[in-house]
């Protein structure tokens, strides 16, 4: 990583050099430098001559303060042509223009080995935009697309929807912070009724009401979508009943961010009852809301019905000792719960810090708890620590006997399908051993 150095062109020579000799280097961040018009050739030497760099993020601050000269777009598409081992490339913060946009599209057509595109906080235009998405008609490379951070507002997420309803390779999009509204939304969601691939979507950071949730609330059961982030737009109660009659039935969704809304204890009352019949949705993140008791008594009611639900966020609202006391009791039988978020909630008092106490001795399975910027003494700080120290002891032997199990028997079934939420640390390991053994069929969720 070079980044923010005032890396100059002839610096560019030095880490060639050095990147020639470390051959393990896969990563180059060249983002805040100094890199300048025409001795930019120097960044295309260097990806010439190195074969192993396979994630690139390019961001000068001379093509933001100043015009941008076609000779160093030029520069970059050309490496994007003719390397072969780049499969993650970043654009940032570098305000392109409509030209410089054409020359980078037309290059990212040929490409065949990108896989991650992100091309965030430049500043396009529509117009820009309009070209830009043209490259996922032709080009079937591009699992990962990130544009957030553009203003390419409701008129380019119109050109993105269009392009979406054809699309059948993009699997993540990332198009928040775009001033994207219900007549944006109301588009995607149109394209995503007829999307079947694209899994992940970020449309976060926008300008999103309640007919926009209502739009997308609508199509959600059409759609192959694992995780959706509508989070810190402008959705309140009103539409929240539309996305509860979704996930009353949707079978795909397990992860789902509507943060940073304005959503009460009404509305996650109408999230509640519909997630009570749902059995996939595994991480819920409600934070930063305006959930009182009600509301958390309302989820209570949830986690005493519901077996799959293991990440809790309900961080930044405005739940008192009488709601988390109610948590506590319910914590003590709960068994699939994994990770609770409670942080800047009303200060929690000292006996009822005791109650969860209780509960986490009971409690095996509850292995994250933020309950920070409250007044604990050290001693139950301590208190807490042990015992969630004690249930992450507990996982982690239980998923490793788990992949001593499956390892053992998977070479002869070639297939195994792991039990879903498995610590991260585990499934790198079953990755590895995947690609060790030369095996394509164990399924991993």
């Amino acid at each position: 990583m070079f980044k923010n150095n005032s890396v100059s062109d002839d610096e560019l020579k030095t880490i060639k050099k050095k990147l020639n000799i470390k051959k393990s280097t896969t990563c180059l961040d060249i983002t805040l430098n100094q890199i300048i018009e025409f001795k930019s050739i120097n960044l295309v030497k260097l990806l010439q001559e190195n074969t192993n760099i396979m994630a690139i993020s390019i961001m000068n601050e001379y093509f933001r303060y100043r015009d941008c000269k076609p000779i160093e777009i030029y520069h970059i598409s050309y490496i994007i042509k003719h390397n072969t081992t780049i499969t993650n490339f970043t654009f940032y913060n570098s305000t392109i223009g409509i030209d410089e946009v054409m020359v980078l599209t037309e290059a990212l057509k040929i490409n065949k080995t990108i896989r991650i595109l992100k091309i965030v906080k430049n500043d396009m235009s529509v117009a820009s935009v309009e070209i830009l998405v043209q490259l996922l008609k032709v080009n079937t490379m591009i699992k990962i697309f990130n544009i957030s951070h553009n203003e390419i507002s409701d008129e380019g997420a119109f050109y993105l929807s269009k392009v979406l309803k054809k699309n059948t390779t993009l699997t993540t999009l990332n198009i928040s912070n775009n001033k994207i509204s219900d007549d944006g939304a109301e588009d995607l969601a149109k394209a995503l009724r007829m999307n079947t691939t694209l899994k992940k979507l970020d449309i976060s950071n926008n300008k999103i009401n309640n007919n926009g949730l209502k739009f997308l609330a609508e199509v959600l059961n059409f759609t192959a979508i694992t995780k959706l982030n509508i989070s810190d737009n402008s959705i309140s109660d009103k539409n929240i009943k539309y996305l509860s009659e979704a996930l009353r039935t949707n079978t795909t969704l397990t992860e789902l961010d509507i943060s940073g809304n304005i959503i009460s204890d009404i509305g996650i009352s109408y999230l509640a009852e519909g997630l009570e019949e749902n059995t996939n949705l595994i991480n819920l993140d409600i934070d930063n809301n305006d959930i009182g008791d009600d509301g958390l008594l309302s989820l209570i009611k949830l986690l005493k019905k519901n077996s799959t639900l293991s990440e809790l966020d309900i961080s930044f609202n405005q739940i008192s000792n009488v709601g988390i006391e109610q948590l506590a009791k319910t914590l003590e039988n709960n068994t699939t719960l994994r990770n609770l978020y409670l942080s800047e909630n009303f200060d929690i008092s000292k006996d009822v810090a005791q109650s969860l106490l209780l509960a986490l001795e009971k409690n095996k399975t509850l292995t994250t708890l933020h309950i920070s910027d409250n007044f604990f003494s050290n001693d139950m700080i301590k208190q807490f620590n042990i015992l969630i120290h004690r249930n992450q002891t507990i996982f982690k032997n239980k998923n490793m006997n788990l992949f001593d199990i499956v390892c053992k028997n998977i070479k002869n079934n070639n297939i195994m399908i792991v039990k879903e939420n498995i610590p991260d640390t585990i499934y790198e390991k079953f990755e590895n051993f995947k690609e060790k053994n030369f095996l394509e069929s164990v399924i991993i969720f």
